[in-house]
């Protein structure tokens, strides 16, 4: 089974706050079985440039959540957690490898 994050991040956050460690042993132990992925598209009539810039924004926020350690924010989480800081390994089979594999792409 393989799953993606599309729209649960928030609740990946949330769970941060209660358990930083759990979170990452979560992302340690399935890490050949989960995938970036958002829930965000175009619609129609949809203005291309600031959809870009959106989505930027959401993915930059995202991945300073699994890189970093910092201190973050976010308007769907009361209050502050800190970021997991997975390691290089994790990130690149979370971000590409997964994917490439489970979608056969090359």
């Amino acid at each position: 089974m393989a799953v993606d994050v599309g729209a649960r991040i928030p609740h990946l956050q949330y769970l941060t706050q209660q358990d930083r460690d759990k979170v990452r042993g979560f992302f340690d132990r399935y890490q050949d079985r989960i995938v970036y992925a958002t829930d965000m598209g175009i619609g129609p009539g949809s203005d291309p440039e600031k959809t870009k810039a959106s989505q930027h924004e959401v993915w930059l926020a995202d991945w300073k959540y699994f890189v970093t350690d910092e201190t973050l924010t976010s308007p769907h989480v009361n209050g502050e957690f800190k970021g997991l800081k997975l390691s290089k390994k994790i990130i690149d089979k979370f971000y590409r490898g997964n994917a490439v594999k489970w979608f056969k792409l090359n």
